[in-house]
């Protein structure tokens, strides 16, 4: 996957969850227009960033939502420390 494509993702599920504040991945990954599997990866790496954390309901529905860091790091330092990862 281009790191050009990585990062729009990532800046749009950062997005997404701060403007929803929780959504569930499956919805997630339908409102972004990506397969579950590759949200779930990108979800791993934000959350070992403490992104955002992950939440799993009753029913084990992943639940994202906002992490510690999400609002103290602009999208470019975001992309940045994912792509050292990646």
């Amino acid at each position: 996957m281009p790191v050009s494509s990585i990062r729009s993702d990532i800046n749009n599920l950062v997005r997404l969850i701060n403007n929803r504040g929780k959504i569930k991945l499956e919805d997630a990954a339908r409102l972004l227009k990506m397969e579950t599997k590759s949200l779930e990866d990108l979800v791993k790496i934000l959350e070992n960033l403490e992104i955002i954390e992950v939440e799993y309901s009753f029913v084990g529905d992943k639940i994202l939502k906002k992490g510690p860091r999400i609002d103290s790091l602009s999208s470019d330092e975001i992309g940045k420390r994912v792509e050292n990862i990646a």
